[in-house]
This record gives structure tokens, sequence and C-alpha cells, in this order.
């Protein structure tokens, strides 16, 4: 990454107190290991004279019969908690990753702690461009790919329902799906 770019970058972190306010943020060493980890690329867009940070999301919804995992929360190291509730898993689907498949195994992995037979049942992809939560300041280029996969019964005990990383634990839950009648 260029010095200019670095040193916008640390302006803009600087401003909006990244890693510093009361809603958890992400530092701007974060961004930096998103950067050479794959997960983020940052470039400064011509049109509006602005640094972008883009991003490619993969959110898999995962049943089995008749539940669905959950994210519940995630408990940061500093006591704070986020209440997530969200009917799907999050994994960014990076420069690493030759295919969805491969995004989709590290994804189980990383989460489920194993990977599972699945099939698909379906997939929609959509993009927008929105201010980042993560990085306050920083407009983000987001590529969404979302797909539902269901797992046989037998693997739904094996499935871990935290998540342990440097910051936080993300708990994850099964859930009821509602019949529709």
């Amino acid at each position: 990454m260029g010095d200019t770019l670095s040193k916008k970058l640390r302006l803009l972190a600087a401003e909006n107190k990244w890693g510093q306010t009361e809603v958890p943020t992400k530092t701007i060493d974060d961004l930096f290991d998103e950067v050479i980890d794959g997960d983020s690329v940052i470039f400064f867009n011509a049109t509006n004279s602005k640094i972008m940070r883009k991003v490619d999301v993969l959110n898999i919804i995962i049943l089995c019969g008749e539940h669905i995992l959950s994210e519940d929360r995630q408990i940061f190291n500093d006591g704070s908690v986020r209440t997530r509730e969200r009917n799907y898993i999050t994994a960014k689907y990076n420069s690493k990753d030759a295919n969805v498949r491969d995004a989709i195994i590290r994804a189980l992995r990383e989460v489920l702690g194993y990977v599972t037979e699945y099939q698909y049942l379906s997939r929609d992809e959509k993009s927008s461009i929105k201010y980042s939560k993560s990085y306050p300041g920083l407009e983000c280029s987001y590529s969404l790919l979302t797909l539902a996969i269901t797992i046989p019964e037998k693997s739904r005990q094996l499935v871990r329902l935290e998540k342990v990383q440097e910051k936080k634990v993300t708990y994850f839950v099964w859930k009821e799906v509602p019949v529709l009648t």
C-alpha cells in the first residue's frame, strides 16, 4: 500500500476514532491485516476522490431439518456485547479462494469447526456501496453472495456453537424454522 494512501487512511482512522468508540469498531491495524490476508482491498476512487474499501461477503444460510443456524451474539474482550440475531453465517470471500465452493468450505471450517456434506438450496447476488460500520467514515463497496444450504441431521450435533477469535467470541444457536401453513 502506498505511503500516501496509508497516511490518508491513518488520518481517516484518527478523525473517526477507529477502535476507540463506545460501539465496537476495528482499528487501522485490523484494516491492514484484512488487506494482507486478502479479505479487503483498499483503492482510491478517482470519481469522487475518496479512499474506498472493497469486500466480497459470503452469507450462508444453514438449514438442518426444521432448524436454522443463527448467529446470536458477539462478546468482545472488553466485555461489550453485540446482539446479532442473524439467520446466517458470514465469511469474507477473499482472494485466496479459487471459487465459491472453496469459500463455502473455508467458511464452514472456520465457523462450524469442520466441513460437512451439504446441498445447495438457493443463490442470490447483490452489491452496494455504503459506509462501513467497522471503519466509520470509510466508504465500502460490498459484493454480497447469499447461499442457502442444507446439512444432514446427523451433522447438527457436531456443529460448534461458538467461534473464538482474538478479540471476540461469536455464539450461534439452532432455531426452529416456522412452518408455513
